[in-house]
């Protein structure tokens, strides 16, 4: 039963963001809940988003570190107020793939 299962999506999503951090923004963007205290939510928000972001972001597709960047904005804005301080951990390799949470 779903209800029962470890949510663990976000580490997946994460993991999928090394080869394809486009597609993997994309999927993050769809399935993001309007609630960051669901489950899901709050997986994504502690084991996805900012790997996922700061992965965007340091590509060389300008195109793709915008939407990133603009994404990272709207999240703050909504309420993660340290996202920024996490995707530069990310971008300066302080965070990594190993510290997402099993």
């Amino acid at each position: 039963m779903l209800s029962t299962e470890k949510f663990m999506i976000g580490k997946e999503l994460a993991a999928a963001a090394e080869e394809d951090p486009g597609l993997a923004l994309e999927v993050l963007k769809l399935m993001m809940p309007a609630d960051p205290g669901s489950r899901i939510g709050y997986d994504l928000h502690h084991n996805a988003v900012a790997l996922i972001l700061g992965r965007a972001i340091a590509t060389d597709d300008a195109e793709l570190k915008s939407e990133a960047r603009r994404y990272m904005n709207e999240l703050g804005e909504a309420g993660h107020l340290t996202l920024e301080a996490e995707v530069s951990r990310v971008l300066d390799g302080t965070t990594t793939q190993a510290d997402v949470s099993d």
